[in-house]
């Protein structure tokens, strides 16, 4: 006992180490007691670590036991444990929002560097108009680093913002959807499982009540479900409608407005090579494409009365999703197509001073559209104008060789495969994220990387989000992104 004292020498004063033996002695009479063993033999334990322990007196060590009698719930050494253990914690934390703090003074002092000592995000960058109006554009450049993140239980398959409040909605590969305040991430505000499999997207339309959203979803378990959430009843999610009608995995929904009626509609493509139309509202399939591709469908977007879409065949293609007519098809890329994507043109005022063709893209609302494939590229290309019949009804060029996209750009720098596509709602950009970890921001007009995010995630980024561009109100500055790593990051100005 003497030896093994001269070689550890304990860095504890004696009043420290009375106060530690005691602590131990009462947790083990704590524990014995709890466990209603023998009292002969528990009093000759207790007996002997007090001859152990050196404690000078029985009356000592009574006192201790009649206070652990009070505070049963509350002894000294499992208080003392959880204190350390939630000491290293916040040591974690402080230590990761110091290396994040870091990262931005870095960030900020190599733009303040490259902007010749101010440093402004919002950087000014020469662009070509598409309509001859040149001129500059104020854009937002992310920063570095992220403003919040978050962890959920599984793999983020999908992710959407709240068209005004600051809330993201997210859906797991288990299922699970969630819905966070992205400036408060510590819970989340609602939760459910939504689906018996991996939900695959999601959107949002902003109801006529302003506390209500419809939030739709779909799943590789076949089904699409509407969701009704109130802001005045946040934490819970309120099934209204499901609609089934597709035989295989849902890939994509897109939910846009009916140009006669203005209510809201809802396509969605699948791996059962269909792409259908629903009155979201009424819960109704009311047009079924069956021959827009040959292999599953993997993205689709709307536009008005046309229908992008991309998939396993390689294959971009445009369709007139009224009548299902196939108008046109771009072939380019090596491997599956994993996100399609709509250019919108802006309106413009004087369309008669545009020339034939010109004025046949305004009247369809675009002329370019973007392609992510699993062969690490996003092309642009340039769709070719219809044929139009007396009812003003978009058919197939007679020419076959004017039914043939035309390859405008290609984006190159991921160096795996590119998994979702949105377009910045300032200036001409394109963000996009891959299963190379990176997230990275495209120049429209010239095909260069403006800003790269190496390592943004600890694996795969499956989906990403910005704000919808909008007339009426304040573009917000946000980008969000879902991971296989559970992770969701927020970038913000």
């Amino acid at each position: 006992m003497n030896s093994t004292n001269s070689k550890w020498k304990v860095p504890l004063s004696k009043a420290q180490k009375l106060d530690l033996d005691k602590s131990i002695l009462e947790y083990i009479d704590w524990h014995l007691t709890s466990n209603d063993s023998n009292n002969n033999r528990n009093n000759e334990l207790i007996q002997s670590l007090i001859e152990l322990f050196q404690i000078s007196s029985h009356e000592d060590n009574a006192d201790h036991q009649e206070q652990a009698e009070i505070n049963k719930g509350q002894l000294l050494l499992p208080r003392k444990w959880n204190s350390i253990v939630q000491l290293q914690r916040k040591i974690m934390l402080l230590e990761d929002n110091i290396n994040q703090l870091n990262i931005q003074l870095e960030t900020l002092k190599e733009g303040s560097s490259r902007s010749g000592g101010s440093i402004n995000d919002n950087l000014t960058y020469p662009i070509e108009d598409h309509n001859n109006n040149n001129k500059d554009s104020q854009i937002w450049v992310p920063r570095s680093s992220s403003f919040n993140s978050f962890v959920v239980e599984s793999p983020i398959t999908a992710i959407k913002l709240h068209p005004i409040l600051p809330i993201v909605v997210l859906g797991t590969n288990h299922g699970k959807l969630y819905l966070y305040d992205i400036m408060n991430t510590s819970l989340p505000i609602a939760s459910t499982y939504a689906h018996t499999k991996a939900i695959t997207s999601i959107e949002i339309v902003q109801l006529d009540d302003e506390h209500k959203i419809n939030i739709v979803t779909a799943s590789k378990d076949l089904f699409i479900r509407s969701w009704i959430w109130n802001s005045i009843q946040p934490e819970k999610f309120e099934l209204n409608k499901t609609l089934q009608d597709h035989d295989h995995i849902i890939s994509q929904i897109v939910t846009f407005p009916h140009h006669i009626n203005n209510s809201t509609m809802l396509a969605s493509c699948s791996r059962d090579s269909t792409i259908k139309i629903w009155n979201l509202h009424e819960g109704w399939c009311v047009k079924t494409i069956k021959n827009a591709h040959t292999e599953w469908i993997r993205s689709i977007d709307v536009l008005g009365q046309y229908i992008l879409s991309g998939g396993h065949d390689t294959s971009v293609r445009l369709s007139h999703w009224p009548t299902g007519n196939g108008l046109s098809i771009g072939v380019g890329h090596g491997f599956p197509i994993e996100k399609v994507l709509i250019l919108p043109l802006p309106q413009i005022d004087n369309i008669e001073e545009l020339d034939f063709n010109e004025k046949m893209y305004q009247k369809m609302g675009f002329k370019y559209c973007f392609t992510a494939g699993r062969d690490n590229l996003i092309k642009m290309w340039q769709i070719p104008i219809p044929s139009f019949t007396t009812n003003d009804i978009p058919i197939p060029n007679i020419n076959p060789q004017s039914q043939q996209f035309i390859l405008h750009k290609e984006f190159k720098g991921h160096t795996s495969w590119v998994r979702d596509m949105k377009l910045s709602p300032l200036g001409p950009f394109l963000f996009s994220c891959s299963d190379d970890n990176s997230l990275k921001m495209w120049n429209i007009d010239t095909g260069e990387c403006i800003k790269s995010w190496a390592n943004f995630h600890s694996g795969f980024i499956n989906c990403i989000d910005t704000d919808i561009k909008s007339d009426d109100r304040k573009t917000r500055k946000v980008l969000v992104s879902g991971g296989i790593d559970c992770k969701c990051n927020i970038l913000m100005n």
